[in-house]
């Protein structure tokens, strides 16, 4: 390893955009090291990858694991998967801010894979959550904290969703009509968001940072995004 290649945590990385952002990472030239912290394995083997299997249940203990440049944010689940409110609050939110606030002892940026329509305010749960979590961990003394928004994410899971499959197909039936305000509701591919967050890790910037479906897509177009939006919290 070089002595000025970068260090990168990722949560999530067993999911959609965590996995390929893994990908993204290991064939990085600016980065050494890519530290997985997860339930289960990825089966991924690397040089550059540092695995750790973790009980999230104590997830202060693995405190010392935040010492890296970079935090990546990837976890998500849904009901089904959590199987109550309480369980999917606790892996949306509860884990999310625990990382926010374990980076902020060490990370110069912390990266959060929210949802669009996320707002503390809503009446749907699933936005409400994530709303409370971008809302919590923006009161953390991160100095750059980027979360993005992303639509609908496109690309092969590892468990089939009969719902999100359906949104799939009408997304692309959609697409070509949702322009102007409706373009940031667009299906979005899981590796363009990937892809973004590294793009964005290059900056050498302090703030914190908004990004919908389509400042995403611009990002990775090489399309400087306007000023970060302002968040309904």
């Amino acid at each position: 390893m070089s002595e000025t290649g970068k260090k990168a945590l990722i949560l999530g990385a067993t999911g959609l955009v965590g996995s390929t952002l893994l990908q993204q990472l290991i064939e990085h030239p600016n980065y050494d090291l890519i530290r997985v912290l997860a339930r289960k394995s990825t089966g991924i083997q690397h040089p550059k990858i540092e695995e750790h299997l973790i009980d999230f249940s104590q997830f202060k203990d693995y405190t010392p694991l935040f010492e890296v440049d970079e935090v990546y944010c990837c976890l998500g689940t849904t009901m089904k998967q959590a199987g109550s409110k309480q369980a999917f609050y606790f892996v949306d939110h509860d884990l999310p801010l625990q990382a926010a606030k374990m980076a902020q002892l060490f990370a110069k940026k912390f990266f959060l894979v929210s949802s669009i329509g996320a707002n503390a305010w809503s009446l749907n749960f699933y936005l409400k959550v994530k709303g409370e979590t971008e809302r919590d961990i923006l009161q953390t003394t991160l100095e750059t904290i980027y979360i993005l928004r992303p639509s609908m994410l496109l690309g092969e899971r590892k468990e089939y969703r009969t719902g999100e499959e359906i949104g799939k197909v009408l997304m692309k039936i959609l697409k070509p009509i949702m322009i102007g305000g409706l373009r940031k509701y667009r299906g979005i591919e899981a590796q363009t968001v990937a892809r973004a967050m590294i793009i964005l890790a290059q900056r050498n910037e302090k703030g914190k940072y908004f990004f919908e479906s389509h400042d995403i897509e611009n990002i990775v177009r090489n399309q400087p995004s306007q000023a970060p939006i302002i968040p309904q919290l």
